[in-house]
């Protein structure tokens, strides 16, 4: 299941993309994007590391 991005949120940071042990994040036009989100484990450690609150689980 994939991460909640919300894109009005998302700064860009780029916390989830270094945070996520799958590397399943990368930044696309300075927002967060999930490459492939069926690979997601929902561990949460993106979402912890929001400071924005753009990503949350489903």
């Amino acid at each position: 299941m994939a991460v909640i991005i919300d894109l009005e949120l998302c700064t860009g940071d780029g916390e989830c993309v270094d945070e996520c042990p799958l590397e399943l994040f990368t930044l696309v036009d300075g927002k967060a994007f999930q490459e492939d989100p069926d690979e997601c484990v929902e561990c949460g450690r993106c979402t912890e590391v929001c400071e924005q609150g753009a990503l949350s689980l489903p």
